[in-house]
């Protein structure tokens, strides 16, 4: 295919006012490694990727705190609808 899935999902505007050299940071810090076209940024935080209640609920009731690094890129992506090979 050449076009994105459709998404309604939107990246957090603080994360996007972070601007590139900070996600560079952070994929840095994590070995996170990316190619491509317009690729969204890296969350830290479930919070940030927009999850409904039940979702966050079921992180928070198996005490899961936080992304992986591939969890931190590869949601996002997904996310956005577009593809990736992790």
């Amino acid at each position: 295919y050449t076009e994105p899935m459709p998404s309604t999902w939107t990246i957090p505007r603080y994360i996007l006012e972070g601007g590139e050299e900070s996600w560079r940071k952070i994929r840095e810090q994590w070995h996170m490694e990316v190619e491509g076209v317009d690729v969204p940024p890296p969350l830290r935080r479930f919070v940030d990727m927009k999850f409904p209640p039940p979702i966050m609920d079921s992180l928070r009731e198996k005490n899961i705190k936080r992304p992986t690094p591939i969890q931190m890129q590869g949601l996002p992506v997904a996310l956005a609808g577009r593809d990736m090979v992790g």
